[in-house]
């Protein structure tokens, strides 16, 4: 019974069907939760960036040498990076678990007990004073490169470098493929899922620089999937609306009998 729901699940991921698909495979590792297959498609069909973490933290947790997981956790980590926390400030640690109504739902463990940060010595008048000369030294080479840039604008030495002219436009944002993360299928099609993980709408495009023709067009947070030529390396672009981001374009190839999960993010290659 779990291996025919395991793949009704992926046949649903495949249509991109992910409600559905979600519905299915949270049932799957309820009832098998060492199934890493089934916790690696789950990973494909979940939208948020927590869930989908965490369930590749499964899938490496039972099979380490899971390549398209590591690549994805990877690509994942690199397009949520966060700033690091304050010292002392551990960052919530995540499980993720089936509820009884197949439901896929992550829940926070307790954090670590942290060691007490050392009493701090007293401050000393010598210390004090110096604080304040140096904050004195810095307020006074503030007002100098205000000044100097006054005098600039002004003299009109300000448009040689720059500091004037208007037509001067920020460099557009990037928006590329990230690294593809493939899995063999049971049949010889080779099938190529494009996620916008982007703040944008986007359309994608095939074929070589200066003569592509349309292929689909996909909103924030959508994915949609299409037949690709197996084993061959196939040109593809993405260009947006937008004019504060750019569009780039890249090979891919899908080997046959593949599904390849192909990430688009700002600032990507």
């Amino acid at each position: 019974m779990t291996d025919e729901m395991l793949k009704q699940g992926i046949r649903a991921v495949r249509a991109g069907n992910r409600r559905e698909a979600r519905r299915i495979l949270a049932r799957v590792v309820q009832d098998a939760p060492d199934n890493a297959t089934a916790w690696w498609y789950l990973a494909l069909a979940v939208d948020e960036a927590e869930r989908k973490a965490a369930c590749l933290d499964r899938v490496l947790k039972l099979r380490p040498d899971h390549e398209e997981a590591q690549r994805m956790k990877a690509a994942l980590q690199r397009r949520l990076a966060r700033p690091t926390p304050a010292q002392g400030v551990e960052r919530p640690m995540l499980e993720a678990a089936p509820d009884d109504d197949g439901t896929l739902s992550t829940r926070e463990l307790p954090a670590p007990d942290l060691p007490a940060s050392p009493p701090q010595p007293p401050r000393s008048e010598t210390d004090d004073a110096r604080d304040v000369t140096v904050a004195a030294i810095a307020v006074g080479v503030a007002l100098l490169a205000i000044v100097g840039s006054i005098i600039l604008v002004v003299s009109g030495s300000g448009e040689i470098l720059g500091l004037t002219d208007p037509s001067v436009e920020p460099t557009a944002i990037p928006i590329g493929f990230d690294i593809p993360a493939c899995s063999v299928t049971d049949n010889a099609n080779s099938t190529i899922v494009f996620v916008n993980n982007t703040s944008v709408t986007l359309d994608v495009l095939t074929g070589p620089q200066g003569n592509t023709s349309y292929l689909m067009t996909l909103a924030p947070g959508e994915q949609e999937s299409t037949e690709a030529l197996p084993g061959l390396s196939t040109r593809y672009a993405v260009e947006t609306a937008d004019t504060r981001f750019g569009g780039t374009g890249a090979s891919i190839e899908v080997p046959g009998g593949n599904l390849c999960i192909v990430p688009i993010g700002e600032g990507s290659r």
